[in-house]
């Protein structure tokens, strides 16, 4: 049985490059607020930087093995709201 790939891959494509991106800096959110030092460190922006780029093609790659673009985008937001639920509820707390 033959998909037709041509009606998800943009919402896929927009799935991986929006919210992989801001998937991308809820983590490095958390990272830098939540571990010690601050962010003069040279080590720290670098680790950043990478990080960010690192989780973001992660997550545009792995936005193709969804069924459909739909599922992709609800995944993505899901993932979304978990990064940023637990940064910003650890960040009350703390």
């Amino acid at each position: 049985m033959a998909v037709n790939v041509a009606n998800h891959w943009g919402r896929k494509v927009f799935a991986g490059l929006v919210l992989g991106l801001t998937l991308g800096f809820g983590v490095v959110a958390s990272f830098a607020w939540f571990t010690p030092g601050d962010m003069t460190e040279q080590g720290k922006v670098m680790l950043t930087i990478w990080v960010v780029a690192l989780v973001w093609l992660v997550s545009l790659s792995t936005c193709f093995s969804f069924a459909n673009g739909n599922r992709a985008i609800g995944m993505m937001l899901a993932a979304n709201l978990v990064v940023y639920a637990l940064f910003f509820g650890l960040k009350a707390v703390v």
